[in-house]
């Protein structure tokens, strides 16, 4: 009586396994998926001060994601912080141009072209995260 229990828990127990192993299969790519950051563009201030980056964030396998975004930073030093996807100001979609132009010491044009005449998706702040650095933006079509 007991060996046929212990069989159907050792069966149970082996079939759980593969299911869990299975869904780890499945859902690994999007769990261990860090994104990929490709820099565009890297435009000093005038002073020297500050930088502005322009990127693309990709990642999620086949689904994927991608998102063109642009940073302010303190300095050069700093660049690996666009990794920080909390760090940007202007985010978009990729098929989106984006230019980025200093208009003095603490003030950034950043120019946008859509990928799309009819609609696009745009979230942007109109200064850094600290305030020293203004954004101007111009929506070109």
């Amino acid at each position: 009586m007991f060996g046929i229990l212990r069989n159907i828990l050792a069966f149970v127990g082996l079939m759980t396994l593969l299911g869990l192993g299975v869904l780890f299969l499945l859902f690994s790519p999007w769990l261990l998926d860090k994104g990929m950051i490709q820099v565009a563009d890297v435009i000093h201030s005038p002073n020297n001060e500050f930088i502005a980056v322009s990127y693309k964030d990709m990642g999620g396998g086949a689904a994927g994601y991608c998102y063109q975004k642009v940073a302010i930073l303190k300095s050069e030093s700093e660049l690996e912080a666009v990794n920080d996807k909390r760090k940007y100001v202007f985010n978009t979609e990729c098929r989106t141009i984006v230019a980025l132009a200093w208009q003095d010491n603490e003030t950034v044009e950043v120019s946008y072209t859509s990928g799309s005449p009819n609609y696009i998706s745009v979230e942007m702040y109109s200064s850094a995260q600290d305030g020293a650095v203004n954004i101007n933006y111009v929506h070109k079509l």
